[in-house]
């Protein structure tokens, strides 16, 4: 293996903070059915996006939705569980995998794109973006009220629909509610000192406001009951691009504690350290009606059942895409992605500080590191394994599953991250993988 040369050393520091239908083809007219238990709903398919496509995901494998004009900006499933997706000031429903236009191009409306997208029940659709928002109903853009929408530096980011129809927008650090007579803005910041941004806005069916937000001194979780802002005491994961919180069968919260690496729904936890490395890094969440929580994670899916159950994806198998996925949503009871192929095997290779073999150098395979740490660079919610180099240098890493890793190094006191020798995605299922000599410049 061709020696590895370029490096990057990490310096351990404090932590940072860091019912008219719309225009175009229409959906076939849904009869009211019995109402069913939730573990007993209908397949349906797993709808996931990456940087560059939207996949629906079923029992046949993963396929991209054809049509749109560039990469998606904002999507949302509707009722019949058909995504509803913007690109740019445009507005599409995905029928199959065919994304129609459902009204003209609002680019006047939204001349720097559409962030959020929602759906009423009586099938108007929502748009919120930087500079306002508007409904796309019968084919026709409607503006709502965009001079309610300008209060100081709150910028628009998404929109949602309550189960009663009510329109909630959410800004930079505050929530307008759809009164009768308008909009009204409530500042989040008067009520929460500390409060600096709205981060998910979740619509729970009991109506029900719930916001994740971010501020030092703020709670992560506040809710909106019977007229009333209230705090709440979960912990939530931030700084990823997908939602923060998801609501399951029941109609109950599901969110991710970062702090503690689990995922968190009513009384019951998963811990993802424990879950194994596709577990780990979790970007986004989604409940089936079957009430299966799927968490798309730096290396794939996690599926985690209410009896416990926990099914690893990895990425590039049983239809997942090679890239990550950064957003996701189950419409029905969610697809059977067939049995997960799980390889795991030694990693092994040789330290050496250029042409001297490095003894009794610890070592380890990253998920996903920091470059200022306390302790160790490795995050606390992604997947480690570590070793010890022999006397020649070499090192093997015992029983590492499939996925993305990089290869760290700690010399003379401080952890050097070697770029280029990342592993292990195309691990081979018949032996185990060699990275070679690893060479860290003198």
């Amino acid at each position: 293996m061709t020696p590895v040369l370029l490096v990057l050393a990490c310096a351990s520091s404090d932590p940072v903070p860091a019912p008219a239908p719309p225009a175009g083809p229409q959906p076939p007219a849904v009869e009211a059915s019995p109402s069913l238990p939730a573990r007993t709903a209908p397949a349906g398919p797993l709808w996931v996006q990456t940087e560059a496509a939207l996949i629906r995901l079923d029992d046949t494998g993963g396929r991209a939705v054809r049509g749109l004009p560039g990469p998606t900006d904002a999507w949302v499933l509707d009722p019949q569980g058909a995504p509803v997706v913007a690109v740019g000031g445009q507005v599409f429903r995905v029928d199959g995998l065919d994304a129609v236009a459902l009204g003209p191009p609002a680019d006047d409306l939204f001349p720097i794109g559409i962030d959020g997208l929602a759906v009423a029940p009586d099938g108007t659709t929502w748009a919120a973006g930087p500079m306002g928002v508007a409904s796309l109903r019968d084919g026709a853009w409607t503006a709502a009220e965009a001079a309610g929408f300008r209060p100081a530096a709150a910028e628009i980011a998404d929109v949602a629909v309550g189960p009663d129809g009510a329109v909630m927008v959410r800004g930079r650090a505050g929530l307008w509610r759809q009164d009768p007579g308008g909009f009204v803005y409530d500042d989040l910041t008067a009520t929460f000192p500390g409060l600096e941004f709205v981060d998910d806005l979740t619509i729970t069916p009991d109506g029900i406001v719930w916001l994740a937000v971010l501020g030092e001194g703020a709670p992560s979780v506040i809710a909106r009951r019977e007229g009333a802002w209230t705090a709440d005491d979960r912990r939530l994961s931030f700084g990823v691009d997908g939602r923060a919180l998801a609501v399951d069968a029941d109609g109950g919260l599901v969110h991710v504690d970062r702090e503690d690496g689990r995922v968190v729904r009513g009384e019951q936890s998963l811990d993802l350290r424990e879950a194994g490395a596709v577990a780990l890094g979790v970007e986004a969440i989604t409940v089936d009606r079957r009430n299966r929580v799927w968490a798309a994670t730096r290396q794939g899916l996690l599926v985690w059942d209410e009896a416990g159950t926990v099914t690893e994806y990895a990425r590039g198998r049983n239809g997942l895409p090679t890239e990550p996925i950064v957003a996701l949503s189950a419409a029905a009871g969610g697809p059977e992605l067939g049995p997960p192929v799980a390889v795991v095997q030694a990693v092994g290779g040789r330290l050496l500080r250029g042409e001297a073999p490095v003894e009794g150098a610890p070592v380890a395979l990253c998920g996903d590191y920091d470059l200022l740490y306390e302790g160790h660079p490795c995050r606390a919610d992604t997947a480690r394994y570590e070793a010890t180099t022999d006397a020649a240098g070499r090192f093997e890493l015992a029983a590492v599953p499939q996925g993305s890793y990089s290869f760290l190094a700690r010399l003379d006191g401080e952890w050097t991250v070697v770029l280029g020798a990342l592993c292990c995605r195309d691990m081979p299922a018949d032996g185990p993988v060699a990275l070679g000599d690893i060479v860290l410049s003198d």
